[in-house]
């Protein structure tokens, strides 16, 4: 070997130590081999890893549909930007619900507005009210067939014809009818009384003279007035004040009452069928006042019953001597008169609605809960008895 290669290799020989030096690396390596054959033993993953390759490339050829949810990126935008507005909205729903809470005070006001329709009407009629101004004029008139009269929040109507035993002519029921729609238009009237003059008769019925002559007994706003008297329909409480005995028409009459008192020498019945007609003006609903037995017998039999058994039988609800008929019908009114107008309307129609129609009184019953309940009158009633005063009634 020739000197010079010699030199090349001693010169080649650090670098042998480096080796040498580096051979605990080596060492660290062989240590790391487990890790390797975890990897090895991950082997399979990557074969996985390789199978799933087709469905990456499924998903890079669908990338394409990516910028198409990028262009449908504005409408989400849109959407967003929609949604203050529905904020808008959630924040209006509140107001909706009082307008709802609103709108069902509105329906049971307007259901009892119709219930005031006879008022309306009466208000319309000025004829009406003037023909009851008129009567009131002839209070003194000795040959007035009614009188009108006031007793403070009582009005009193007095049939005025005691020589003919008070029956009904045409003028007579125009004239009660007309009362009638005085009362119901004027607030200040509570209550009315309803009483005959003289000590023999309240009201023995129609005139048959008057009748058989072909006398107008009425139509029109009068004559539905003294309809719905008869029925116990007018929306102030009424006391009939039986100062004698009350027979057909009458008794009728003194039906669509609310209250009656009557005279101990008093008797009452339909005696209709006695002269081929029958209880044609509301007699025949007698049964939703006493007993069915009872009213059949009245009607069928025609004949009479005594004050004493009309009140044992409920037809009427006190009985006094003939001099103190309507001194008592008066304080009982004035009694009533001293309650809240609402209330009484309310009491009154559903009481006598519920004989005969029990399901409309049910229907009828939440309307005037929601009238009453919420009206003026009840406020100031809960402070007149915290005060310990007398209420001031609005009728409202």
């Amino acid at each position: 070997m020739s000197e010079r290669s010699e030199r090349a290799i001693d010169t080649a020989e650090p670098s042998k130590g480096a080796i040498d030096t580096a051979e605990p690396s080596k060492g660290a390596i062989d240590t790391a081999e487990p890790s390797k054959g975890a990897i090895d033993t991950a082997e399979p993953s990557k074969g996985a890893i390789d199978t799933a390759e087709p469905s990456e490339r499924a998903i890079d050829t669908a990338k394409p549909s990516k910028g198409a949810i990028d262009t449908a990126e504005p409408s989400e935008r849109a959407i967003d930007t929609a949604k203050p507005s529905e904020r808008a909205i959630d924040t209006a729903k509140p107001s909706e619900r009082a307008i709802d809470t609103a709108k069902r005070s509105e329906r049971a006001i307007d259901t009892a507005k119709r219930s005031e329709r006879a008022i309306d009407t009466a208000k319309r009629s000025e004829r009406a009210i003037d023909t009851a101004k008129r009567s009131e004029r002839t209070t003194d008139t000795a040959d007035a067939e009614f009188v009108l009269d006031r007793h403070g929040s009582v009005m009193v109507v007095r049939l005025n014809r005691p020589d003919a035993r008070n029956a009904l002519t045409g003028t007579m029921m125009r004239g009660i009818g007309a009362a009638i729609i005085a009362a119901e238009a004027d607030p200040l009237v509570r209550a009315v009384v309803l009483v005959g003059a003289g000590d023999r008769a309240f009201c023995s019925g129609m005139d048959l003279r008057a009748f058989a002559s072909g006398e107008d007994f009425g139509r029109g706003a009068e004559a539905e007035a003294y309809g719905r008297l008869a029925k116990g329909q007018v929306h102030v409480p009424v006391i009939g004040a039986a100062n004698g005995s009350a027979v057909g028409g009458g008794l009728e009459l003194l039906l669509g009452c609310d209250v009656i008192v009557a005279s101990a020498a008093a008797k009452f019945g339909f005696p209709e069928v006695k002269r081929g007609l029958f209880a044609g003006g509301g007699g025949t609903f007698i049964g939703t006042r006493i007993p069915l037995g009872i009213a059949l017998e009245l009607l069928l039999t025609g004949d009479l019953i005594d004050a004493a058994r009309a009140e044992r039988i409920g037809l009427v609800n006190a009985v006094t001597e003939p001099d103190a008929v309507f001194s008592t019908a008066l304080a009982m009114a004035e009694r009533i008169a001293g309650n809240a107008p609402l209330g009484l309307a309310a009491s009154k129609e559903l009481a006598r609605l519920a004989v005969s129609d029990a399901a409309a009184a049910t229907e009828r019953l939440g309307a005037w809960q929601a009238l009453v309940f919420g009206s003026e009158d009840a406020r100031e009633g809960a402070r007149a008895f915290a005060e310990k005063r007398a209420p001031n009634w609005r009728g409202r």
